[in-house]
């Protein structure tokens, strides 16, 4: 249930985001920061060592999941929501 409410996420967030809704940015900044929560606490629920928790089971899937998250929160991103969006 969890994980459809991630794929809504990432459908909704851009769409609203284009439309120039504020909520589009916070939801896509949730979404985004939704699969390293998720692997982190699955990880951590079976006793897994310290880098599968953080990193999860994919180097690369974990490296696009943090810059879509930084690329989100970056400074000049974060500006253009405050000054453009309702």
């Amino acid at each position: 249930m969890l994980g459809l409410l991630v794929v809504a996420a990432h459908v909704a967030g851009p769409f609203l985001m284009a439309n120039e809704r504020r909520v589009g940015w916070q939801l896509s900044v949730a979404a985004a920061a939704a699969p390293i929560v998720m692997n982190f606490v699955a990880y951590s629920q079976i006793g897994a060592s310290w880098r599968l928790r953080i990193i999860g089971s994919s180097l690369i899937s974990f490296a696009f999941d943090v810059a879509v998250l930084a690329l989100l929160l970056h400074t000049q991103s974060r500006e253009h929501q405050r000054i453009w969006y309702h």
